[in-house]
């Protein structure tokens, strides 16, 4: 004779109810969605580092090239300041008056005035402008400085 098997209700029984739960699935459910909400900010964390990383590198290999040029520049500032000291001694050594009248008789055909050329001016007295001289003693006696100064100045006198 075959014995029945005696079908068991899993349901039913109380070690299933502790652990499989219907709540302990929503819990495992949960965990496991905070586990790849977690991983998810951590993954974004490490690509936004990595991109502001990239973006401080990026700036800063800027800057050096324009640190670059700009040494280049100044190179060049530097050799045209120097080019232009050497023009200007050498127009400040052709600035000779001689050398400019040969110049203005020889090449512009200009002739020195003849007598009948040479007009005078006369400036009358009223188109003068005097400025009166103050020595040295009348300045310095102006006010509490030059009191104070011209004191020490007799203080020095005396000493030596």
């Amino acid at each position: 004779m075959l014995v029945a098997q005696k079908r068991h209700n899993y349901n039913e029984l109380p070690e299933y109810e502790k652990n499989y739960s219907p709540q302990t699935k929503v819990r495992e459910v949960v965990v496991t969605k905070r586990g790849a909400i977690r991983k998810f900010k951590a993954v974004c964390a490490v690509i936004l580092f990595f991109g502001l990383s990239l973006f401080i590198l990026l700036r800063y290999a800027h800057i050096n090239e324009y640190n670059q040029h700009i040494g280049k520049l100044k190179a060049q500032l530097n050799e045209l300041h120097k080019v232009n000291g050497q023009l200007q001694v050498e127009l400040d050594k052709k600035i000779d008056l001689n050398l400019i009248e040969k110049e203005a008789v020889e090449r512009l055909g200009m002739q020195c005035p003849d007598k009948s050329q040479i007009v005078y001016v006369q400036l009358h007295r009223s188109d003068f402008t005097e400025i009166p001289e103050t020595t040295k003693d009348e300045a310095q006696g102006e006010g509490v400085f030059g009191t104070l100064a011209q004191g020490i100045s007799e203080l020095v006198k005396y000493l030596y």
